[in-house]
């Protein structure tokens, strides 16, 4: 099914462990060994990292830190999620059975209206074609400024660098596919709000409303780990920028190499918050949307509707009044807006710190 295409590529890069299987029709459990082959891969080169890697003497105990730290970070974090996926399979196989039987039962009751726009999917695309083309012009740039000293295994390193970024950023934006997929359903509901019997639409909102709370118990800890590690990694690059750049205003090549690398997480880690951010934003604008539409036709009720029928707006308009589930971050935090702005005021308070432990350390 074309809806769920977007498992099956989340499952090859290891982000996801159900597809839909179009013989049987249904929602099956795949690609969970993988996973758990690539959480020792990984393991293994951490350990390597702290080990093997010798660290700068001329460097403070902060930089060194921060190096170090942002590199196990990021890695702990890549362990953790893939993990967290092998322990959530079942829930994630709910997930994806509850929007099977959702589309199954909206197709049942009408054609779904093709969006003039659907700015969803077009923020996704933008996202995707940013973390992969600025790594990809910054893994060149390397190779091309560095052609006549550069080996194979530095180019190899140079791409296994980039990779754990992107990995964590693809985490974020899988998640907003299923975001979009809520969006898309709550629209298609309100806009066949007046063309169909309210009774079953209403059924379809409940069942989205379920989709909704399940997105939380699913999706909740790979939210809290990858926000986690963008604050860590945008605060730490940024640290090291400044450093290099005012205080100990280095020149030549390396000028450009910071510049570059820096420029590449900021704007790749800022795109992705701010998507994954809006994303949930824009359920619950859907949302209310579907609910002012429910209550436009209760002041539109004339006296040639029955009593019954206006008893019945009353009762649907008396649920939909409750305040539906939210979706947070393991329950710490509600996942909106806010925290985009929230996640960067956090960076800069982390690159003071960092400056001020600099200076004790002097």
């Amino acid at each position: 099914m074309k809806r769920f295409r977007f498992l099956e590529v989340a499952k090859l890069l290891l982000m996801c462990n159900i597809e839909f299987d179009p013989e049987r029709g249904q929602m099956v459990q795949a690609g969970t060994l993988p996973g758990l082959v690539v959480v020792a891969v990984y393991f293994c080169l951490v350990l390597y990292y702290v080990t093997q890697v010798p660290h700068n003497t001329s460097s403070s105990f902060v930089e060194n830190f921060s190096v170090v730290g942002r590199v196990l970070v990021t890695y702990l974090t890549i362990m953790l999620v893939v993990v967290e996926h092998f322990f959530r399979r079942k829930r994630m196989l709910k997930l994806g059975k509850l929007m099977l039987a959702y589309v199954e039962y909206r197709g049942s009751l009408f054609k779904e209206i093709p969006a003039t726009a659907d700015i969803g999917k077009l923020a996704i695309r933008v996202q995707i074609c940013t973390i992969v083309g600025l790594p990809a012009f910054y893994f060149v740039m390397q190779i091309v400024r560095y052609f006549r000293y550069i080996t194979f295994f530095h180019v190899a390193l140079t791409f296994a660098g980039l990779v754990p970024d992107a990995y964590v950023l693809g985490n974020l934006i899988f998640v907003q596919m299923f975001n979009n997929f809520v969006c898309r359903e709550m629209k298609q509901l309100t806009r066949h709000l007046l063309a169909m019997p309210i009774r079953p639409l209403v059924h379809g909102f409940d069942q989205l409303i379920v989709i909704k709370r399940c997105l939380d118990v699913t999706l909740g800890v790979r939210l809290l780990l990858t926000l986690f590690q963008l604050t860590v990694n945008v605060s730490i690059y940024s640290y090291l920028a400044l450093l290099y750049m005012f205080e100990r205003r280095v020149t030549g090549d390396f000028v450009f190499e910071v510049v570059q690398s820096t420029a590449t997480i900021v704007i790749n880690n800022t795109l992705v918050l701010l998507g994954v951010t809006y994303s949930f934003d824009r359920i619950q604008s859907e949302e209310q949307e579907f609910k002012n539409a429910i209550k436009s036709l209760q002041y539109e009720a004339t006296e040639e509707h029955s009593e019954d029928y206006l008893n019945f707006l009353d009762l649907i308009n008396l649920k939909l009044m409750t305040e539906s589930p939210k979706i947070t971050a393991c329950g710490l935090f509600t996942v909106n807006l806010q925290v985009f702005y929230n996640v960067f005021a956090a960076i800069v308070t982390y690159i003071m710190i960092l400056f001020q432990f600099r200076d004790f350390e002097k």
